[in-house]
């Protein structure tokens, strides 16, 4: 993947999670982008001001999509759809390579799962 490929890429999924931005904090800068929630948390018996929910980073072959979600709750994994398990790579990232309208629709309907989780936790 070139760089032009991979910064569309980017920009394309920083607009698909920027539909997320009314309930989450956007932030990042360049070539990262991320999400994070605002309340004030405890997660592991630490304090946070905000925890980190999903983000964005362009790497060298592809754009790295990284959601906390299934870190903090394993067993969402369980529910992350077909199309997004094949680019799962360790814990929490997810390797883009080109975004595809399934991959698109899949990753919506993740996001949606991850929030619909922060809320019954009371962080959003």
């Amino acid at each position: 993947m070139d760089e032009k490929q991979r910064q569309e890429l980017f920009g394309e999924l920083k607009s698909l999670l920027a539909e997320f931005g009314d309930v989450l904090v956007i932030g990042g800068e360049g070539t990262k982008y991320s999400l994070s929630t605002t309340k004030p948390i405890e997660v592991d018996g630490k304090l946070h001001e905000g925890y980190y929910f999903a983000g964005l980073r362009e790497l060298k072959n592809i754009v790295g999509f990284y959601f906390m979600p299934i870190y903090i709750c394993p067993e969402l994994r369980e529910r992350v759809p077909t199309s997004l398990q094949k680019i799962l790579k360790g814990n929490t990232c997810f390797n883009f390579k080109k975004l595809t309208p399934e991959l698109a629709n899949d990753l919506k309907e993740m996001m949606n799962v991850g929030i619909e989780t922060y809320r019954n936790k009371g962080w959003i």
